[in-house]
């Protein structure tokens, strides 16, 4: 689809961001050197932020420079999308959209060119008769290929062709298209889900509900728990919000109730369905409820206005909606998990490995680091294991060693997957990215926990046996590993790694977190690890606790040394945080798969 999506919580950079425009474009409409005025010309159209002042600015700039090579995507999305909201039918929005074509055009894909200023046409509902025009045009220029890219790229464009159609009355062109759409598509388009709602959307308009419905389930039934929370969770809401279009409210209702503790407060499309559906039934309670919860931590005027319908309908305008948002907003800074997991059923022996990659100077990671702790104190280590590895990002973290850098190193080995802080991970899979302030912990929590609960469902492919033997300060670690199933061996790169890991670390960083659970000190024998390749293997490692005290502060030091500019006080670390408490330290192993990066099993051994 061509929607843009955007995601309010945040994600320390490892790198610093460069700022748009700070560079010569990739893309532009003439390849000419352009002078410093054209680049703080353009700097200002990317940096306004009225959206007067930013129409003003590329008016002045497109008037001055219509020839300019700062003239790039992001500037012209600017003026595109603030003029659609202001005002879809002034000129000027064809204007740009004809700007957009042009640029890519000349250095990129004409057809997708076409395709994207016509759906900005569409989401702006102005122009329909040209937008029309443009989706066509793209059709005709993408070439008839047979690879599931260029199938791919076909059913993007046809899809904003029915779109359009539909915009404009034409359901019957629209529904016939969208089933293109539905036939062009791969069978692992990401975007099936929503091609599918639609072309169900579509169908509902048109009175065929039986045939709408068919595909509705074909989406929920392809997108069950093991493809994943995300896909879960979406195809969930789309097809919610289907049925509470067409009066079914208590089918939207179900439909929703299992992707509860999956949703951001930045999923507004669950909040707003469920909260109309529990309105329509007459449930005001529940409508409230459920309009207060996003509200709390993301007052979007989406949410903002039919909760302020509905409070004033129900307790009056005297009534204090703005108390009642900051109470619940500070209940939720509050928050941790009730008792423990109690699991229903059998379960076949899996020990799930969740991994977290966070800054002690990261304010995104507060969430991420307060839902660790919950993960910590809610599942029993005979079902779940917890890494915490501590980076200098956005600032240096003096729990951060060297094999914390190894271990983000090895995740990005061959693309960058933690591209900051927080980055999560469940048995070696990544995890929906952003982070979030103290409140949003309850939500990450139940990402986490949900993602971990469908992992405990997998039988184990191998078992590990562990121990570990101390001896003043001295530490010797062994494992047997015992492959269950020979086929994991095939195709595979499997490895042991051994971690060890303090349970509680007490350092104030600049985020304001002063306990961390779960630390990472040290890859028992190298993070490397030990090969696995026969069924059956004895692992023996040792290491000596004072001497990795001895390293890590030789470590901290040098960094300091080596980055002063790095520290806002200029004087280095407030703490270097390189001593052990003996009494707080476990061991951790798993076996991971260094071709997929799957964790096929975890062991965890507290050390007395």
């Amino acid at each position: 689809m061509n929607n843009h999506h955007f995601n309010r919580f945040g994600t320390c950079l490892v790198l610093a961001v460069v700022v748009a425009l700070a560079l010569p474009p990739d893309i532009s409409i003439a390849q000419q050197r352009s002078t410093s005025e054209e680049l703080q010309a353009a700097r200002a159209v990317m940096q306004a932020e009225s959206p007067e002042e930013i129409l003003k600015l590329l008016d002045e700039f497109l008037e001055k420079y219509p020839e300019s090579g700062y003239l790039t995507q992001g500037v012209l999305d600017r003026g595109i999308t603030t003029i659609a909201q202001l005002d879809p039918e002034d000129p000027r929005l064809t204007k740009y959209a004809e700007l957009y074509i042009r640029l890519y055009a000349q250095v990129a894909d004409e057809a997708m060119g076409y395709n994207n200023a016509a759906w900005y046409l569409y989401e702006a509902n102005a122009a329909l008769d040209r937008a029309a025009a443009w989706a066509d045009t793209a059709v005709a220029l993408l070439p008839e290929g047979e690879t599931d890219e260029q199938k791919a790229e076909r059913a993007m464009v046809v899809d904003t062709v029915a779109h359009i159609a539909f915009a404009r009355g034409d359901i019957s062109t629209a529904i016939q298209r969208q089933k293109e759409v539905v036939e062009l598509a791969p069978d692992d388009d990401p975007n099936y889900i929503e091609y599918k709602t639609e072309l169900s959307k579509f169908l509902v308009a048109e009175g065929r509900w039986d045939e709408a419905e068919s595909y509705l389930v074909e989406v929920l039934l392809g997108s069950g728990p093991e493809k994943g929370a995300v896909m879960f969770k979406n195809a969930r809401i789309a097809v919610a919000q289907v049925y509470a279009e067409s009066g079914d409210y208590e089918s939207a209702l179900e439909i929703l109730d299992p992707v509860g503790q999956l949703v951001a407060p930045n999923d507004l499309d669950y909040y707003l369905t469920r909260g109309k559906a529990f309105r329509e039934l007459g449930k005001t309670d529940e409508a409230i409820a459920t309009y207060l919860e996003c509200a709390s931590l993301y007052p979007h005027p989406s949410i903002m206005e039919p909760l302020q319908t509905l409070w004033e309908e129900t307790y009056g305008a005297e009534s204090s909606l703005t108390d009642t948002l900051r109470s619940l907003g500070e209940e939720m800074g509050s928050w941790h998990p009730s008792g423990t997991f109690t699991p229903t059923g059998d379960l076949p022996g899996r020990v799930v490995l969740s991994e977290l990659f966070t800054g002690s100077e990261c304010p995104p990671c507060v969430a991420a680091d307060l839902a660790y702790d919950a993960l910590v104190a809610f599942y029993p280590s005979s079902l779940s294991a917890v890494l915490v590895y501590h980076e200098h990002i956005p600032g240096p973290d003096p729990m951060t060693n060297p094999d914390t850098i190894t271990r983000m190193d090895y995740y990005n080995s061959e693309e960058r997957v933690v591209g900051g802080t927080p980055t999560t991970f469940v048995n070696g899979v990544l995890l929906p990215g952003g982070g979030g302030g103290a409140a949003a912990a309850k939500g990450k929590f139940g990402l986490y926990g949900w993602t971990i609960e469908q992992a405990m469902k997998e039988a184990p492919a191998v078992n590990i046996d562990l121990a570990g033997e101390r001896s003043d300060q001295s530490l010797t670690v062994s494992a047997t590993v015992m492959v269950k199933d020979p086929a994991a061996l095939e195709g595979s790169d499997l490895k042991l790694r051994i971690v060890l890991a303090e349970r509680l670390v007490h350092f104030e960083g600049g985020n304001g977190v002063s306990e961390h659970s779960m630390v990472v000190r040290a890859f028992v024998g190298g993070h490397d690890g030990f090969a696995i390749s026969q069924e059956s293997a004895n692992f023996t490692a040792s290491l000596d606790i004072a001497q990795l005290e001895s390293n890590l502060l030789d470590y901290l030091t040098e960094y300091e040394s080596e980055n002063p500019q790095r520290f806002r006080s200029g004087e280095g670390f407030s703490e270097k945080k390189n001593e052990i408490d003996e009494n707080q330290l476990l061991l951790v192993a798993f076996v991971q798969d260094d071709t997929s990066k799957k964790v096929l099993q975890v062991r965890v051994l507290e050390l007395k």
